[in-house]
């Protein structure tokens, strides 16, 4: 016998089931609830009254849900020296779900929130090398909340030296390299033609050079004749071929000195394609410039753009990656977004028809990372799966063919992937025990398996110490181990190996590249 009393009143004895909201709500002011079970006698107190199977509670009555949800299932996705990616299955409530709440399980305090309908989240901001412990629970919009669900327990990945640098290499047809050190600092080396490498006017330099004007730098992105950094003040400064606005500083004219991109701030991350600009906003929206011959600014037009202008539509954006004359992006929701050149398939949505505005790309979830090459695209998903779509001419997809596809499809043969990166024809992907593998086209040796085959499938390099982390760059290969050392391996002809050489390296254990201060040159 359920008794329901309001405003101090006996309303009604019913023999029938908890009452629950009318419509999957519950009235706390007024309205109706619906009487699961058969209808009951009217009867009315006060100003309260149950009538057939609705019961209608007075003004300044409260009927609560006091049902939690249950738990649900925490799962172990990928993992970086910062951060840790979780996904779960959906919570069962009998009104609805509307979060679930992350905790450390150390610590009784939260880690993140998200809404319903959200079932993975990144950790960030983790200490690198360091074991963590992590719980989720349910919540409804009666504030009831789930018993803690299962313990997941993970590891970021260890650091590198404390001077170990980040070294980017340009896909877009690019022959020059970047690499960003632990105080701030740039350094250049390769050919970058209308740009400057390192301190002097020369745009070649077969050495590490440092831009002694760029300080305070929290990454950089090289495209193919021009080059992009980040300050620590979410500033951005271009330098280098500026034909198409590339620079995005209102003009044509190239620039071999770095200059800031004006009114663009509180910026996280950039990609430099092979003409044209993109920038990640800490709010989430991207902004792009350069060409846009392909619709690759995202704004619905295929006009060139000389400043900065926002891509419509996009938000909870998280991550960013800029192809040759297309881009995907990644949102907070593990969903990808893809936009540009397609005539290759490299936007995954089962076309080869350019897109001037972003389309969601099908078939793929909770996806943790994109890369984008020349012509072809990569996903990495919380699994460590690794999925690739586009131009697959000399196996750059790694599905043992080179049949071109216009939608995603699993990389056989690997797993545990934390990190991937496509080259200009090739794709890398680093796996948690810190190798490395490689697939695609391999002429120059970029693969860093000691030939010069091409490869339809992953092979794993000779790398024999573990890897921190990779980038593939036009036609050559480089790395970072968890020590600190540098490695380059592949097409050299520009000098773009930092070896001194232009020799170009198959050796399965690539050259270690020295940093040299200007001073000592």
């Amino acid at each position: 016998m359920k008794k329901i009393e309001t405003n101090k009143l006996l309303v009604c004895t019913l023999a029938l089931p908890l009452l629950v909201p009318l419509a999957g709500t519950q009235p706390a002011v007024g309205g109706s609830v619906q009487v699961p079970g058969g209808s009951v006698t009217t009867s009315t107190y006060g100003s309260s009254s149950v009538s057939g199977s609705v019961y209608s509670p007075p003004p300044g009555s409260a009927l609560r849900d006091v049902t939690p949800p249950g738990a649900p299932l925490l799962k172990l996705g990928s993992r970086t020296v910062n951060s840790i990616s979780l996904s779960w299955t959906a919570a069962t409530d009998n009104i609805g779900v509307t979060e679930y709440v992350i905790y450390n399980h150390t610590s009784p305090a939260s880690v993140t929130t998200v809404t319903y309908g959200t079932y993975a989240a990144s950790i960030t901001g983790l200490t690198a090398g360091t074991t963590y412990s992590f719980a989720i629970a349910a919540k409804d919009a009666a504030g009831n909340v789930s018993p803690m669900s299962n313990i997941v327990m993970a590891s970021t990945l260890p650091l590198a030296s404390a001077d170990a640098p980040k070294i980017v290499m340009g896909r877009a047809n690019s022959l020059h390299t970047l690499a960003l050190d632990r105080d701030g600092a740039v350094w250049s080396w390769g050919y970058s033609r209308l740009s400057r490498l390192g301190s002097q006017s020369a745009a070649s330099s077969f050495i590490p050079v440092q831009m002694p004007e760029l300080t305070g730098i929290d990454a950089v992105a090289a495209g193919h004749n021009h080059s992009l950094a980040v300050r620590e003040d979410g500033t951005v400064w271009a330098w280098g071929d500026n034909s198409y606005g590339q620079l995005g500083d209102g003009t044509t004219e190239s620039k071999r000195n770095p200059v800031q991109v004006p009114e663009l701030h509180d910026v996280i991350a950039v990609q430099a394609g092979q003409l044209h600009s993109l920038a990640l906003k800490r709010d989430g929206t991207i902004w792009a410039w350069g060409l846009n011959a392909y619709g690759q600014l995202g704004d619905g037009s295929t006009a060139d753009r000389l400043t900065p202008v926002q891509v419509p539509g996009l938000n909870g954006i998280v991550s960013i990656s800029g192809g040759a004359f297309h881009n995907l992006a990644v949102k907070n929701d593990g969903t990808v977004l893809t936009w540009g050149q397609n005539g290759y398939g490299q936007l995954g949505d089962g076309t080869v028809t350019d897109r001037h505005s972003p389309v969601q790309l099908g078939g793929l979830s909770q996806v943790t990372a994109v890369s984008a090459g020349i012509f072809h695209s990569m996903a990495l998903l919380q699994d460590g799966t690794v999925w690739a779509w586009g131009d697959n001419s000399e196996g750059a997809l790694g599905d043992g063919s080179r049949t071109n596809r216009s939608y995603p499809e699993a990389v056989p043969g690997i797993g545990a992937i934390v990190q991937i990166s496509a080259g200009g024809l090739h794709s890398m992907a680093l796996q948690e025990d810190g190798s490395v593998w490689a697939w695609g086209y391999n002429k120059n040796g970029q693969l860093g398996d000691g030939s010069n085959l091409s490869r339809t499938l992953p092979v794993k390099t000779s790398i024999q110490t573990p890897v921190q982390s990779v980038t593939a760059g036009f036609m050559s290969s480089g790395a970072q181990t968890r020590e600190g050392a540098f490695l380059t391996w592949g097409a050299n002809d520009k000098g773009q190996l930092g070896d001194r050489t232009r020799e170009a390296l198959l050796n399965p254990t690539p050259t270690v590249i020295e940093l040299s201060h200007p001073e000592r040159q």
